[in-house]
Order: structure tokens, then sequence, then C-alpha cells
């Protein structure tokens, strides 16, 4: 597991732990806390695989 992966996780799982107690606090709004604390959490993964698959790519593949 690469080190931007594990960073990933852990970005994370701190946008969950910040954006859990305004959810439940904030009642009948909770939901859009939700949505945009599940979209900060969600958004290392995809730039991480993002920058993986580019690296992928960029790197030559030998040839037979």
């Amino acid at each position: 597991m690469t080190t931007l992966r594990l960073a990933a996780y852990a970005f994370a799982l701190a946008a969950m732990a910040i954006t859990v107690p305004p959810t439940v606090a904030a009642g009948e709004h909770g939901i859009v806390v939700a949505l945009l604390g599940g979209t900060l959490a969600v958004t290392p993964f995809v730039v991480v695989r993002a920058i993986e698959e580019w690296a992928s790519e960029s790197t030559p593949s030998p040839r037979n």
C-alpha cells in the first residue's frame, strides 16, 4: 500500500470524524452536512486513483 493511499485513508477518517457531530446536531439540515462530509471524505480516493492511473499510463511498458 502506498504512502499516498494511506494518507487518503487518514484524511477520509478525519473528515468523517469532523463531520459526524455537525451532521447529528444539524437537525433537518443534517443531510446537507452529511453530503458535504461524504464528498470531502471521498475526494482523496478519487485523486489518488487518478494519480495511480496517470502513473501507470506514463510508465513505458517493455516491448515484446
